[in-house]
């Protein structure tokens, strides 16, 4: 089993109307994130709501593998390639840092996703969809597995487990350019849509996003036991 590329991102869903895209905004985004090695830069939305194109504030390692963004209605941390834990540890250090400069920033809602893409046989692609679907007498060459529970946590939480064989197209940086015939494992722990209080602070949250964590970890645990993906 190759694994082929992984993406996380954490989701602190807020209101940035009071964050437009001028300089301003930028200096002292930068100078409050001084200490993780994060450049500014711009990035396009369409917000929906008013159906208009938006520009935001965007913070980036030099590789642009580790991301930092001033949506409209989120703040967006993502990264490539990057371990799990590491990656929440380095989020939350970051949301942390912007609470002593946007202390009345409050989410309704929150989330911790998680996708990785792995590479191996048809074999083990077709063992996989065996454990997976009860009607196994035709395997077919694309497929997707999506099962959505509720986990009672600090509250009640989503807990969404989507395995997909489809043909991925490796990231722009990889050597590799053709289209790969893989498993995409995705994962992702958020709160709940209908709860909409403005109960999350940048200051108040480590917590909740380590119990999202905690939850996220254990459903990839159980699932990857379940198609015995380390023995493969």
């Amino acid at each position: 089993m190759k694994k082929l590329f992984s993406n996380l991102q954490l989701h602190f869903f807020t209101d940035n109307s009071d964050l437009p895209a001028t300089s301003a905004v930028i200096k002292e985004v930068m100078s409050n994130l001084d200490s993780f090695d994060l450049m500014p830069t711009f990035g396009n939305e369409f917000v929906q709501q008013t159906n208009e194109t938006r520009k935001f504030v965007c913070m980036v390692t030099s590789d642009e593998t580790f991301k930092v963004q001033f949506l409209s209605n989120d703040i967006f941390i993502s990264a490539e390639n990057y371990d799990l834990e590491s990656f929440v540890t380095r989020s939350l250090q970051i949301l942390d840092s912007l609470s002593k400069l946007y202390s009345q920033k409050r989410a309704s809602r929150i989330s911790i996703l998680s996708t990785e893409a792995f590479e191996s046989s048809i074999s083990f692609y077709d063992s996989v969809f065996s454990k997976l679907f009860v009607d196994d007498s035709s395997i077919p060459f694309e497929w997707d597995n999506r099962v959505v529970r509720k986990i009672q946590s600090f509250e009640q939480l989503n807990s969404v487990e989507v395995v997909t064989r489809v043909l991925v197209q490796p990231p722009m940086r990889s050597i590799r350019k053709a289209a790969v015939d893989a498993l995409v494992f995705d994962f992702d722990v958020n709160t709940e849509f209908e709860n909409q209080n403005e109960r999350f602070s940048l200051q108040n949250v480590k917590t909740e996003y380590q119990c999202i964590l905690k939850v996220l970890m254990e459903s990839q645990k159980a699932k990857f036991e379940r198609i015995d993906i380390q023995n493969e």
